[in-house]
C-alpha cells in the first residue's frame, strides 16, 4: 500500500551518539525524522524480527536497549508479529481517498511516534530498577489509551464517508451541545466542508478528545469551515505534526 506522508516541519540528519555515561539514557530528538524513521521501518511490511532489529539500531545511539525497544514495538502490534503494521492497513467498509484516505494513512506516523514515546518511557522504567514486567504493565495503560484514540479516529472516517455517500461531498458540520465542546468546534458548527478535503482541524469528531461533532446534510448557504477558521492553519492544524514527548 503506498501512503503520502504528511508535510513536516524539520528535517534533522541523524542523531549524533551523545558524549555521556553508557547508561544514561537520552530521549530521541525531540523532532519529525525519528518519527519518520520508525513509520518507514513500519511500512516496509518486514516481519517481526527484522522490524524489531531495524528499530532497536535507530534508537540505540540514545541508549535505548533492544530490549526495551522489542517490548515497545511488541506491545504496540500485538497479535501481528508477521506483519507489524497489519492493523493499521485496512479498515472495512471505508473507502479511502482524498482526506479520508490521508487521514488512514497518517496513523502509521501516530503508531511510530507512540513505540518511539513507549521504548524511552520502558527504558526509564529499567534504568529505574523495575522489571521488565512492571515496566510493561504500566506501558500498558497508555498503549490502550493510545489504541483507543486511534479507533475514535478511524471511526470518524468512517462516519464521514457514510455521511458522503448519503449527502454527497459537501457535508454539514454539527455540534453536540450535550459535550464540552471547545472554541474550534463551536466556530465550525453551522458550517460545511468537502468530505474529500476536510478542514484545517480536522474531521468532525476527530478535534479533540472526546469530540462529540458529526458530520450531515450541508446547511443551506453556509460558508466552509475553511473559510471561517483560515487562521487556525497558523497553530499547525492544517497537518498533523508528529513528535517524540519528552
Amino acid at each position: 500500500m503506498a501512503f503520502t506522508p504528511p508535510t513536516y516541519a524539520s528535517e534533522l540528519g541523524a542523531p549524533q551518539r551523545p558524549q555521556q555515561a553508557v547508561h544514561t539514557v537520552q530521549p530521541p530528538p525531540q523532532d519529525d525524522a525519528t518519527v519518520r524513521a520508525i513509520a518507514n521501518i513500519l511500512l516496509a511490511g518486514a516481519a517481526f524480527a527484522t522490524t524489531a532489529k531495524a528499530i532497536e539500531v535507530l534508537l540505540s545511539p540514545f541508549h535505548i536497549s533492544a530490549q526495551a525497544a522489542q517490548v515497545a514495538l511488541s506491545l504496540a502490534n500485538q497479535g501481528t508479529k508477521h506483519r507489524p503494521n497489519a492493523r493499521l492497513s485496512h479498515t472495512p467498509g471505508v473507502r479511502t481517498k482524498g482526506e479520508v484516505r490521508t487521514v488512514r494513512d497518517n496513523e502509521v506516523y501516530y503508531r511510530a511516534a507512540y513505540i518511539g514515546n513507549a521504548a524511552k518511557r520502558i527504558q526509564k522504567s529499567l534504568d529505574d530498577g523495575k522489571t521488565i514486567r512492571t515496566a510493561l504493565s504500566e506501558e500498558s495503560l497508555l498503549y490502550r489509551a493510545h489504541e483507543k484514540a486511534r479507533k475514535e479516529r478511524l471511526l470518524t472516517v468512517a462516519k464521514v464517508q457514510r455521511a458522503a455517500n448519503i449527502y454527497g461531498s459537501l457535508l454539514g458540520w454539527y455540534l453536540d451541545p450535550t459535550k464540552n465542546n471547545e472554541a474550534e468546534c463551536i466556530a465550525a458548527n453551522g458550517n460545511n466542508f468537502y468530505a474529500n478535503q476536510g478542514t484545517v482541524i480536522g474531521l468532525p469528531g476527530s478535534v479533540h478528545m472526546n469530540c462529540g461533532c458529526y458530520a450531515g446534510p450541508p446547511h443551506e448557504g453556509a460558508p466552509l469551515v475553511n473559510d471561517v477558521l483560515h487562521n487556525v492553519v497558523k497553530f499547525g492544524r492544517a497537518k498533523p505534526k508528529f513528535k517524540l514527548r519528552a
